[in-house]
């Protein structure tokens, strides 16, 4: 297979680290390959420095484009729904608008560097379903997940703006469903799925992203899922350490454990919760393990 550029973005090492550790080490047996630079990567450049100046939040992230050309590579792979959306979006503008790269690679001829617009940008999901494949995914499973229902949370960002991002989905049935079945588990559909956890709001009104997170909640007990499987960083922290909040907030209990795919993917392949760092988690995996036979 060929080689991607991982870029992890800032969230997930510094606060979900069982989600860095469990795609690499389930990378291996996928025969997914990753490369890093030797030096380091910038921020994404999220909404927030875009909001702010436009042409500097295109500079912030087209200096990781450019990173990943000095690479020698003209892809990269990353796990973070915001980090994906926010790249992607810049490495789109900058492919297709010349006069734009021009004024941008002035701003990086500063720090030299500069980008000949040649990268793009995918989501981990992406390049689990496109190039590894369910039928490889199913091969690496050794032990039996299909006692367990799972609910999916893709999360706003892998899919959002449409129009930009072109992922194709539906309400009821896509491809993290398929990747959910692959290892097994069944993937349960619940209503409003694909609505947001309200995660981008916390700080801003936490009232608002605490009764947009508790609707989730009740529609995921409801459906009497044994966990939450998602592939974004944000979601997860929502559902992990945010469900506490809502559940002392509210006087509720909802112990619904939450991981990220990769993490699922580690349980199928058989490594242990030591492993794949699970001991991180708020929300204990400890009914999801013993369900599973996993220490």
């Amino acid at each position: 297979m060929k080689e991607f550029a991982l870029f992890p973005g800032c969230l997930i090492p510094e606060r979900v680290p069982s989600y860095e550790v469990s795609l690499r080490q389930t990378a291996e047996k996928l025969d997914v390959n990753f490369a890093e630079p030797e030096g380091e990567w910038t921020c994404c450049a999220p909404v927030g420095i875009l909001s702010l100046d436009y042409l500097t939040s295109l500079s912030v992230g087209a200096r990781n484009l450019a990173v990943v050309e000095e690479m020698g590579l003209d892809t990269m792979c990353t796990p973070c729904n915001g980090c994906f959306e926010g790249l992607d979006r810049i490495a789109r503008i900058l492919n297709q608008e010349p006069e734009t790269l021009a004024k941008v690679n002035e701003i990086l001829a500063e720090v030299d560097k500069e980008y000949k617009g040649t990268v793009q940008v995918r989501h981990l999901a992406e390049i689990y379903f496109d190039d590894v494949g369910v039928d490889k995914i199913k091969e690496t499973m050794v032990k039996p997940l299909d006692a367990l229902q799972v609910g999916i949370r893709p999360g706003c960002h892998l899919f959002r703006p449409i129009e930009v991002i072109g992922i194709d989905f539906s309400e009821r049935h896509f491809f993290l469903d398929d990747l959910i079945e692959a290892t097994g588990a069944e993937s349960v559909y619940y209503q409003h799925r694909l609505r947001c956890c309200g995660g981008l709001l916390r700080n801003v009104s936490d009232d608002l992203t605490e009764g947009m997170l508790r609707e989730r909640l009740k529609e995921l007990k409801e459906a009497e899922v044994d966990c939450l499987v998602t592939v974004c960083p944000l979601c997860f922290l929502q559902f992990d350490l945010g469900q506490k909040l809502v559940e002392r907030k509210y006087k509720e209990k909802y112990d619904i454990p939450t991981l990220t795919y990769s993490e699922l993917l580690g349980l199928g392949m058989g490594m242990s919760a030591d492993e794949l760092g699970l001991a991180t988690h708020r929300i204990k995996l400890d009914k999801v393990l013993a369900k599973i036979g996993v220490d």
